[in-house]
């Protein structure tokens, strides 16, 4: 699910207590239920507070708690599941064309069956050159600019096989399709800053704010003040890669879409590995992960005046392993959100993993009231903390003494991820006798690019 960002909330979300959210029969019974769950699981939350309070520890209310935790979070997935279903029928049918969609559904067959003869043998070139010899055709020409014109996107013709001492690179249509799932489910690469670089190396200068400004009489001297001080920000790109092989049998013989198969689990393997060294990484040959970068605590007199740059700035919670009790657990949330600067909180939101989100769920303000609100967007049933969206990264760390589990960021200003080559494909089926080698790879970097933009809450006493 695409996050959502500040500005998505204030335009389309409407609170789920809301009467007037007019809703597909299929999601109103969900919602109902959803909102049936919520109301148990403040119950049970109060309860288990209120035991906490009076130090009992009531080992049926906890595994109650545990379980009204556990329903919440599928019900929310359920109604997302079929949002998201709804929505796609939705966006089908209104680019619905029964004459357009046949023509170009049977020339894309063609195409696919090419292809898939391709992959799986070598003597499926000959296929590929057939479906490129129909790429130059009248009709073909004629259904592609039809489509580009009622969808508003590019459909390029099929280019020429590339053959190199016994290896075949896969089509770039094919990669630029797996670029472009990568970038649907990698929550990093949707709220960071993503840009495609023609180098090894992005370098991005850095004005730190240092200019300043004097009062001087008529005939006074005037003295120097301070220039602008500029520094740089790098980013390299690295190299990823997964080297699976294949039998020739298998390719022949299998009675499944091998090569659609392959597609899934790279960019499966591909998206979790980057997406912890986005947040872990030691720039070793790999991204330098927001949490592995200098961190640092500044003081409020400081916090502003630019010294504490090249480290990012925390709070702490005042509990090991924990938040304080209500309302100093709300509160040190809510001092996170306004140590960035206003020009960064417009677009930025929470990251944290799903555990640590249930535990935020039970925290409470000043006058009683639960901080996180669950709001219908366009993007489905997101939760709200303090007014911003919640993103889920499951590679930072769960609670524990002194880990730095929940950060509040613009990710599109703090973080930059390069693209350098996207994912390519190389099918080599002479090195080994037998097999078909698919060598998938791609050159990405990142790193922390505006320490101001994020903002990290460690859950220590110091």
């Amino acid at each position: 699910m695409k996050p959502v960002r500040r500005q998505d909330l204030v335009a389309n979300a409407v609170p789920l207590e809301s009467k007037e959210v007019a809703l597909a029969p299929e999601l109103k019974g969900l919602l109902d239920n959803f909102g049936s769950a919520m109301d148990e699981f403040k119950k049970v939350n109060d309860a288990r507070v209120a035991g906490i309070e009076k130090k009992f520890d009531d080992v049926v209310t906890n595994d109650k708690f545990a379980k009204v935790i556990q329903a919440s979070d599928e019900f929310r997935e359920d109604f997302n599941k079929k949002f998201a279903e709804l929505q796609k029928a939705k966006a089908s049918n209104d680019n619905s064309d029964d004459e357009l969609d046949e023509k170009a559904t049977r020339l894309r067959n063609i195409e696919k069956k090419a292809f898939d003869r391709y992959i799986r043998s070598k003597e499926g070139e000959r296929d590929m050159r057939e479906a490129q010899a129909l790429a130059g055709s009248p009709e073909y020409k004629e259904a592609a600019k039809a489509i580009s014109e009622k969808l508003g996107i590019e459909i390029k013709d099929l280019s020429t096989i590339v053959a190199e001492d016994g290896g075949y690179m896969i089509q770039p249509e094919y990669e630029q399709d797996m670029d472009e799932i990568l970038l649907e489910t990698s929550p990093m690469r949707q709220v960071a800053n993503v840009r495609s670089i023609g180098a090894p190396e992005l370098v991005i200068p850095v004005n730190r704010k240092g200019t300043t400004a004097a009062w001087v009489g008529e005939t006074g001297t005037r003295t120097a003040t301070s220039t602008p001080e500029i520094s740089q920000e790098r980013f390299r790109a690295h190299e990823i890669y997964a080297y699976p092989l294949v039998t020739l049998s298998m390719l022949e013989d299998a009675q499944f879409d091998v090569e659609g198969w392959l597609h899934d689990e790279v960019i499966e393997a591909i998206m979790i590995e980057e997406n912890l060294q986005f947040v872990t990484g030691n720039g070793n040959g790999k991204p330098q992960g927001f949490l592995d970068s200098a961190i640092t605590k500044v003081s409020a007199a400081t916090y502003d005046a630019n010294t504490n740059w090249g480290s990012i700035a925390y709070k702490f919670t005042g509990v090991s392993g924990g938040f304080a009790a209500a309302p100093a657990g709300a509160d040190a949330l809510i001092g996170l959100v306004y140590d960035i600067k206003p020009r960064f909180r417009g677009n930025a939101s929470w990251a944290m993993t799903r555990r640590t989100l249930g535990s935020v769920r039970t925290l409470k303000n000043s006058q009683g009231d639960y901080i996180i609100r669950d709001a219908i967007t366009e993007s489905g049933l997101v939760p709200v903390l303090l007014g911003y969206a919640v993103d889920e990264f499951e590679d930072m760390p769960e609670i524990a003494a002194d880990t730095y589990s929940v950060v509040f960021a613009d990710f599109e200003r703090a973080y930059q991820i390069v693209d350098r080559v996207g994912i390519q494909v190389r099918r080599d089926e002479i090195t080994q006798p037998g097999y078909v080698k698919f060598h998938f790879r791609k050159r990405t970097g990142g790193g922390v690019r505006n320490y101001d933009a994020i903002k990290l809450l460690k859950f220590g006493t110091s």
